[in-house]
This record gives structure tokens, sequence and C-alpha cells, in this order.
């Protein structure tokens, strides 16, 4: 008989959710503690404080050290992992199965009772602040904080998710646990899944340390954005220049986000996609050039990222243009429209393969969308796109007015400007 993949959803009396997937194939069990807070939910004083509490809750908790967690972790040959988005919060562990009672329990006693230690705040400020300097020592890396910052504004989708050396410099303790007592409420957490393991074990073991989690929700309306393209040309001595440019797309929940994705696949998802094959591998002017979605609970992108010489930047513009330009007016191909479906599928199918990946689908869809969604219904919806509506997609999107663009390189800015706005008027 074969061994059938069991998918469960339980709601505890506070409100936590916990889902789940009964999946005997697999040795591991990957969990994870999801939480709907992040950057997007911090006032502008408090940028990075959701990013510096999931540093924080590794520092030790009232019966764990930071030593204990690591080494208990270690000793069961654990993978222990953190991680903020503008959106979310995930704290996740995968283990073999086995030892899913130890694993709960250290994931549990980190996510509820860690002690904020002031001498640990300190030692951690200074991680994070070293975190932040690799990262403008790393220009492919802040490129996207500058073209995030150009695209969305000052907004909570326009900061850093570490926040700012400033902001991390001023965090004290009473803020920080302040922050975490408002956001760590029941109605945000969400409890995922996926391995070797029987649902009503998960809960009950997880009822025992979350039953008792009595904070009082915070609402966080999400504000709207009032999207302004904007272009900023910020000037550092680099042999390249790195560029990211972009426009307005759709949310995570657009019931036309598969066309989307499509698009994206055919123009830089790849080294079949247009822009690769074009600028790359016709022309030698890019090492790496891609297309990209960013999709949020209201709004998205579409953006593009190359790093290139100075004497061939505005060679590279004009030929990403010109290519955004034939989606807009001329369907895709049979062939394009196939292959780029084949990878959707084939992306979706393999990362099935793993416990983690799976666990990551359960939170990300319960959270979206308060349901399950099946890898038949998504398959459906990737085939029912056609070419055309790829093109009415492109023609929606892409437009001089929307793009919004940054650049990090030795450039004039007035220049740059001046060449920029000849090129897209011409082109798009």
């Amino acid at each position: 008989m074969d061994k059938v993949i069991k998918y469960n959803k339980t709601v505890l009396d506070n409100g936590v959710v916990i889902v789940s997937e009964e999946n005997p194939v697999f040795y591991s069990s990957s969990i994870g503690i999801w939480l709907k807070c992040g950057s997007r939910h911090e006032k502008a004083h408090e940028n990075g404080l959701s990013h510096f509490i999931e540093h924080m809750l590794f520092k030790g908790t009232a019966k764990r050290s930071a030593f204990d967690i690591a080494w208990q972790v270690d000793s069961i040959g654990g993978v222990l992992n953190a991680f903020t988005t503008r959106e979310s919060t995930c704290y996740d562990i995968k283990v073999l199965s086995e030892h899913s009672e130890l694993a709960i329990d250290i994931l549990s006693d980190l996510f509820l009772n860690s002690i904020f230690e002031n001498s640990e705040i300190e030692k951690e400020r200074q991680v994070i602040l070293q975190e932040i300097g690799m990262t403008l020592d790393t220009p492919d890396d802040y490129i996207h904080d500058l073209f995030y910052e150009s695209f969305w504004g000052d907004c909570g989708l326009g900061r850093l998710v570490t926040g700012r050396s400033e902001n991390v410099l001023s965090f004290n303790r009473n803020g920080i646990v302040d922050f975490y007592k408002k956001m760590y409420s029941p109605g945000k957490i969400v409890i995922a899944a996926s391995g070797n393991m029987e649902h009503d074990k998960l809960v009950n073991d997880f009822s025992k340390y979350f039953n008792s989690l009595n904070r009082p929700a915070c609402d966080w309306d999400t504000e709207n954005i009032d999207y302004l393209p904007k272009v900023n040309v910020v000037k550092k001595k680099l042999e390249q220049v790195h560029l990211s440019l972009g426009v307005p797309a759709l949310s995570c929940t657009s019931p036309d986000r598969y066309t989307l994705y499509i698009l994206n696949t055919v123009l830089g998802e790849g080294m079949s996609s247009r822009l690769f094959q074009e600028v790359r591998e016709k022309r030698g002017l890019v090492y790496n050039i891609y297309s990209y979605v960013s999709t949020y609970e209201k709004e998205g992108l579409l953006g593009v990222y190359a790093a290139m010489s100075k004497n061939d930047l505005y060679e590279v513009i004009e030929i990403s243009m010109e290519e955004i330009r034939k989606l807009k007016e001329n369907p895709l191909t049979e062939e394009e429209l196939r292959s780029a479906k084949a990878q959707m599928k084939s992306n979706l199918l393999l990362g099935l393969e793993s416990s983690e990946n799976r666990m990551h689908r359960l939170a990300v869809h319960e959270i979206i969308f308060k349901r399950e969604i099946s890898v038949e219904e998504s398959i459906e919806n990737i085939e029912s796109v056609t070419a055309e509506e790829v093109r009415l997609m492109a023609e929606k999107l892409f437009s001089h007015e929307k793009i919004s663009m940054a650049l990090l390189g030795d450039l004039n800015k007035r220049e740059f400007l001046k060449r920029w706005q000849e090129i897209k008027v011409k082109l798009l």
C-alpha cells in the first residue's frame, strides 16, 4: 500500500494555528514557529526591532543558556535557524523524527521564555552592526536595499529589515521587551511542521507550551503605499555599476499571480531567459542578470538586476528595455510558454522533496490564504495561463512612467538622469 501524505490543521483556543503534513516517507521532521510580524510592521523609530529580537531569542532562556541551546541541537544532529522578512519572522528546526519532541521543547522555550539579558543585548548589537556593514561592503546585496528604498519610499516596505545602524545603536532592553510582548501574541502565530510525525502528538506537544499564552492581540493596519517612481544614484568607487530597476506588480493573493510568474520566468529567470541570452550570452556585457518577483500582502514588484562596467551601462539598459517592449507587443511562442510552465512545475515539485521546503509552503499558505493550496491546484493554475495573458500582463505593468531604479557605482547622477530620460521614452 502506498504511504499517504496527510494534511491537518488545528486552532488552539487562544488562536495559535498548527498546520502539519504527515509524511511517513521522510526520516526528518521540519518544524517552524512563524510570526506574522516583520519590518513593515515597525514604526520608523522601531525599524530593525523584529530582526534584533530574532537574534536575541537564541541568547538564552530561563532554563537554557545560548550554549545549551546550540549544544542540545547539535547533539541530536539538528539544524536550527531563523530569519526575518518584511512581513514575517520564522524560527525553525530540522531533526530526525525521533527527536521531534525535544526539538519542540527547544523551539518553544526560546520563542516563549527568552530573558533578553543586557549583556547579551550589547554583544548582539555588535553582531548586527557587523551584519549591516557586511551588506554595505557587498554591492550585489546593498543595491537591493537601495532599490527598495527608492521603490517603496519611507514606509515599512522601503526600510531595511536589519534597521539602520543608528536605530540598532538606540535600542535598549525595555524597548526590545515591549515590542516583543506587543507583537508575539497568539493571533499572530502559525506553527507548521512536515515530516514523519503524527499531527495529534504535534498538537499535544505544542499545547503544553502555547495553551497558556494569553497576550492581547496587536492589531496592525497595513499602510497603503502611494507609489511614486524614483531614480536613486549612489556614487561609490567600484569596478562595476550595479543596477536594479522595477515596476509595481501584483500582491501575493492576486488571482493573476501565475501569469506574472510566467512573465518573470521568460524575462529573466534562468539561463534560457531573454535577458540572460541577449545581454550575457550574445553580447557578453554582464556576468549576471536576472529578473525577480517580490509579492506582499497588498503590493508587489517585478524587478531586474544586473552588474556591468560603466561603459556598458546604457547598452545593458537599452537591451533590457527592448526585451520588455517585445514582451508587451508579441505573445510568447508556444515553445517559450511550454518551457516556462515546465520550469515552474519542476521548481515546485523538486522543492517538495525537502521536509523543510514543505513546512515553509504549509506556513506561507496558512498565513496568506488561511488554507492549504494543493500541488494539483498550483499546477492547474500554471497550466491555465495563456501566451496572450502574459503579453497583456507585460502591457499592463511596463511603462516608462512606472519604472523606479537604483544604481550603485562610479556614476555622475546628472549625466545618468539625462541619458535615462532619452532611453525610456524611446523604448517604452
